[in-house]
């Protein structure tokens, strides 16, 4: 278990931070609330709240909820808990890195979870466990004399209409979790990788299935090297984005066992020792040119934080896609290959370094032609010497306040048009990219709320190769997109904007163009960026 691994002691009622080697513990996963005045662990409670008794002193400044978590686990003859709380402590910021990159380890290996999926906050409780606490009955239909029908509602379904699935601390910690102990809908149900059980229903017959909820099964041991794990990428974070947070800055803590996980299963490396590395702002490093490739479902809103860029979705509120284009793991691998050409190099604000963002796609492995670095030459230089000047990193470091993870890079920039379609993709609006002069090139899907200004030129940088039959023909002259569907003849481009003369751009939406669209775009050029 990591280092600081500690857990709750339910019979001495105290926090235990050196655990039995081989300890059998219970963990809690449930949802916060704003409950600012109960109890949790800090530095200045530290010591006291290792001596025996203590939580039996100051058992009312407990949450509800996590007080009936240890009278459970106590009833059931277990004697340690694990809830984050007052295992984690809340004011150092050492003891958190230490600790919540090993979210998945510590529910993973737990014996049971208890899920309290009822409730908005810490205070809801545990119906059922203390008298007059749940009030479900069962809905019971006569269907003819001596026939009685009941249609029980599903765990999923149950979860799916709950607050608890909204929350973005939750999805990791249901997700690892081997056996879980449901709350929910007035009653309790029990789910393990195999089954689930519930109070009113006999579902001793392993053959009935219908009621499970399959969330956590793509992570069960062993899957994920079945299901590539690029494609639980996707799956993952179309489930994840969508969900709240009751801070912005916990966006990629409550994802990063996930992600920790997903980066040793591609790379093929299971060493516990790198736990926290493997991504950016939430891109897996190995598949960054891909990962960036991430589109909106719904109109988003930039995170109130901002040290998020605009360059991932994790800089977003609401739900993102990603689409694998059907390539399969081995094909993608040879699209970073071939068919993408950006040296990458990753800053922080106020930071004195930046360093080129290396994956196990390694820069000289790639093989594509299109912009050889001889005649279109990448970033190279450190952002933090002279040779930045008043251009690049200064302005960065001097415009703004909070600490942000910047893009630095030199790509092919160009000016296009765009013009409203009356197509939408959900709720998104549907742009048509045209040249200069109004021939329709690419297609850009984007915020129905964006200001749209008819006449005027928006600048588009080039990210990596695609294939034009993603743009479909409502976006393209007569015989523009005839190409065979295996050749890349396109480009994924995103639009680009300056929030003021003084600092980097940031992204707007992702498009794709042809590629032979760039014969005659007037202000093509490669250029360097910074983009935040």
């Amino acid at each position: 278990m990591p280092t600081g691994f500690r857990v709750l002691d339910t019979w001495d009622r105290c926090i235990v931070s050196e655990p039995p080697r081989e300890c059998v513990y219970l963990a809690l996963s449930y949802v916060w609330g704003r409950a600012s005045s109960a109890l949790k662990l800090s530095v200045a409670n530290f010591e006291e709240m290792r001596q025996p008794g203590t939580l039996k002193r100051k058992w009312q400044q407990i949450p509800r909820t996590i007080q009936d978590a240890i009278t459970l686990t106590s009833s059931l003859g277990q004697r340690f808990l694990w809830v984050d709380s007052l295992c984690i402590v809340q004011d150092d910021h050492q003891d958190k890195n230490d600790l919540i990159p090993f979210m998945d380890l510590i529910y993973d290996r737990a014996f049971l979870t208890i899920i309290a999926a009822t409730g908005y906050d810490s205070e809801a409780g545990l119906p059922g466990l203390r008298k007059g606490t749940r009030y479900e009955t069962q809905k019971i239909e006569e269907l003819k004399p001596d026939l009685l029908v009941m249609s029980p509602k599903h765990l999923a379904d149950a979860l799916e209409l709950s607050y608890y699935e909204t929350r973005g601390w939750t999805y990791q910690e249901k997700v690892f979790s081997k056996r879980c102990l449901f709350f929910i809908d007035g009653q309790v149900m029990f789910q393990c990788r195999s089954a689930v059980f519930r109070e009113d229903v006999v579902l001793e017959d392993r053959q009935i299935t219908d009621c499970l909820d399959r969330t956590g099964f793509r992570f069960r041991q062993g899957l994920v090297e079945s299901d590539e794990p690029h494609s639980v990428y996707v799956a993952t974070l179309w489930e994840y984005s969508s969900r709240k947070l009751l801070l912005d800055s916990d966006v990629i803590n409550a994802f990063t066992g996930i992600l920790g996980v997903l980066h040793r299963r591609m790379v093929g490396n299971d060493d516990l020792a790198n736990r926290g590395s493997g991504s950016i702002c939430g891109l897996p490093t190995v598949i960054f040119d891909w990962a960036l490739l991430w589109e909106p479902v719904i109109p988003l809103e930039r995170r109130s934080d901002a040290m998020w860029p605009s360059w991932s979705w994790c800089g977003w509120n609401g739900r993102a896609s990603l689409l694998l284009s059907g390539m399969k793991g081995a094909e993608l691998q040879e699209w970073l290959c071939q068919r993408t050409w950006i040296k990458w190099i990753v800053g922080e604000r106020r930071a004195n370094t930046a360093t080129p963002l290396l994956s196990s796609i390694d820069y000289v492995q790639r093989q594509n032609p299109l912009f050889p670095s001889d005649v279109y030459p990448p970033v190279t230089r450190s952002l933090h010497t002279e040779e930045s000047g008043q251009s690049g990193l200064h302005k960065i470091r001097t415009n703004c306040d909070r600490p942000c993870t910047f893009l630095h890079f030199a790509t092919l920039s160009m000016v296009f048009s765009i013009q409203p379609i009356d197509v939408f993709q959900g709720s998104l609006q549907g742009y048509k990219i045209c040249r200069v002069d109004g021939t329709p090139c690419g297609k850009i899907w984007l915020d129905p709320g964006w200001e749209h200004v008819p006449d005027q030129k928006y600048e588009f940088l080039a990210l990596s190769e695609a294939k034009s039959s993603e743009i479909s023909r409502i976006e393209l002259p007569a015989g523009g997109n005839e190409s065979a569907a295996s050749e890349w003849d396109a480009y994924h481009v995103i639009l680009i904007s300056y929030p003021n003369a003084e600092t980097p751009a940031e992204r707007i939406g992702l498009g794709i163009i042809l590629q032979d669209s760039m014969r005659d775009v007037s202000g093509a050029s490669w250029k360097e960026f910074w983009l935040q």
